[in-house]
C-alpha cells in the first residue's frame, strides 16, 4: 500500500479545491434528505436554471438508493484504469490530461460496468451508451488511513470515441478514516454521526471538439451534523482554460482556474477561516503552487 506524506496529501486536497475537500469528508445523509431538502438559490444563472431539475435527480437517486448503482445489472467491461479513464473522458481530453494522470496515485479498485451500448471497442466509446464505474482509493499518513469508495453512473451520446452533446453524471461517494495500530490492525474512526454516503450530479453539454457548449454545473448533498449543498459551476474561457466557481450553502467560498487541467493562475478562497490561515489567495503554475505577486493564468 503506497504512503504519501502530508505534504502530497495537502497538494492534493488544494488540487481538488474545496469542493473536492467538502466532498471528501462527508460524512451523513438523511434518508428521507431528497424528499425534504430543497438546494439553496445560487447567483449564478447558468445554475439557478438546473436546480429544480437537479433537486428531483438527487431525490430520485437517493430514494433509489445502492440499487441505483449496481454494477450487477450489467457488463462489466475487462479494462484497466487508465484504459476506463480513456473510454469515459474521450481521447480529446485524455491526451490533455495524460501528464496529470500519470502523477496521481492509483485507486486499489478501477471497474467500468456497461448498462447500454457496448463496451469500449479499441479502447472508446461509440453511440448512445450508460455506463457505472466504481473506484476504491486508499491514502495512508503516518497512522491514519483515509479510504474513498466511489460509484458513478453516467449516461450520454460518444463520436468517434468523444463525449458530444448533453451528459448527466450521478455520483456515490463514501469516505472514511481508520488508525492503524502497532499490530497493522484497522480501527475505524467513528464520529458523532454515523458515517453515510454523499451524493451529487452532474451536467454537462459538449461540442464535437469535447468543449463545453455551456457551463457544466455539479450540485452535491453533503453530510455533517446538517445537511449542507455544494454547487459548482466551471466555464471554458478557451479550449486550454477553465475557471471553477465554488458555491457551499448557496454562498461562493472559491474560484479557481485551470489550464490543460492543471492547477494555473490565482486559487482564491473566500472562506474566512481559511483566508485567516493564510490560504486567501495562491498562486499555481502548470499544477505547481507559487510565491508571486502576479500571477498569470495564459
Amino acid at each position: 500500500m503506497p504512503k504519501f506524506r502530508i505534504a502530497r496529501v495537502i497538494r492534493s486536497l488544494r488540487f481538488l479545491g474545496i469542493a473536492g475537500l467538502a466532498m471528501g469528508m462527508a460524512l451523513s445523509m438523511n434518508s428521507a434528505y431528497g424528499q425534504a431538502k430543497r438546494l439553496p438559490p445560487v447567483a449564478d444563472p447558468d445554475a439557478s436554471a438546473l436546480i429544480g431539475r437537479a433537486e428531483n435527480d438527487l431525490a430520485r437517486v437517493i430514494d433509489a438508493g445502492p440499487a441505483f448503482f449496481d454494477s450487477s445489472q450489467g457488463t462489466v467491461c475487462p479494462l484497466d484504469h487508465e484504459n476506463i479513464t480513456r473510454a469515459t473522458v474521450g481521447p480529446l481530453v485524455y491526451t490533455k490530461m495524460a501528464q496529470h494522470l500519470g502523477a496521481q496515485p492509483q485507486p486499489e479498485i478501477s471497474r467500468l460496468v456497461v448498462l447500454s451500448g457496448a463496451c469500449p471497442q479499441g479502447g472508446t466509446f461509440n453511440g448512445p451508451v450508460e455506463y457505472i464505474t466504481e473506484t476504491t482509493m486508499r491514502f495512508t499518513m503516518d497512522s491514519v488511513v483515509s479510504a474513498t469508495e466511489t460509484k458513478q453512473r453516467s449516461a450520454g451520446v460518444f463520436i468517434n470515441g468523444n463525449p458530444i452533446g448533453d451528459h448527466v453524471t450521478y455520483r456515490w461517494l463514501l469516505s472514511s478514516a481508520f488508525h492503524r495500530l502497532a499490530s497493522g490492525e484497522l480501527i475505524e474512526v467513528k464520529g458523532e454521526h454515523p458515517i453515510r454516503p454523499s451524493y451529487s450530479v452532474f451536467y454537462q453539454t459538449l461540442d464535437s471538439g469535447s468543449r463545453l457548449v455551456r457551463p457544466s454545473v455539479n450540485f452535491s448533498w453533503i453530510g455533517g451534523p446538517g445537511i449542507q449543498a455544494m454547487a459548482i459551476i466551471s466555464r471554458e474561457v478557451d479550449g486550454e482554460r477553465v475557471v471553477t466557481d465554488s458555491h457551499y450553502d448557496g454562498k461562493l467560498v472559491s474560484r479557481t482556474r485551470y489550464k490543460n487541467h492543471q492547477l494555473h493562475g490565482w486559487t482564491e478562497n473566500f472562506q474566512p477561516e481559511l483566508v485567516k490561515m493564510g490560504m486567501g489567495k495562491q498562486c499555481y503554475q502548470n499544477g505547481q503552487m507559487v510565491k508571486a505577486v502576479e500571477c498569470p493564468d495564459t
